[in-house]
């Protein structure tokens, strides 16, 4: 299987899913050559690369890249805390959280699940608690 992609003559829209593809793969040290080459990096491409990082257990590389990021929303935090969970780290998970805290970064959920809420094309009973109880 030929791997070998050369990056100038790539669209750099296409980096995102080279990055994700390289990391499904494996290829960590392919992802981040991707990575580094755009320079442009969008809240999107540090997601796809911190996402790949933790898919190949590389949690400090991983949180690195977090903290690198300039601008951290609900969704980043949201997906570290998540990988770092599924992959056991619960401690982990807990420190991050509350490093965020301290640093000032707001998580606004109920912005984001009213929206998510209002979104949704069928409404349950589950929907309707979890709605709820966010409010609770």
């Amino acid at each position: 299987m030929g791997r070998k992609c050369n990056l100038d003559m790539a669209p750099k829209f296409l980096s995102g899913v080279l990055v994700d593809m390289y990391a499904k793969m494996g290829l960590v040290s392919d992802a981040k050559k991707v990575f580094d080459w755009v320079q442009d990096w969008s809240m999107i491409m540090y997601n796809t690369m911190i996402a790949g990082l933790l898919r190949c257990g590389m949690v400090e590389d991983s949180k690195r890249l977090f903290h690198d990021m300039k601008e951290r929303v609900s969704i980043s935090l949201t997906m570290m805390i998540t990988r770092l969970v599924s992959n056991g780290m619960e401690a982990e998970a807990i420190d991050l959280f509350r490093y965020t805290t301290l640093e000032g970064m707001t998580v606004n959920y109920q912005e984001d699940s009213n929206q998510l809420f209002n979104e949704m094309n069928f409404r349950d009973e589950v929907s309707w608690t979890a709605f709820i109880s966010g409010y609770a």
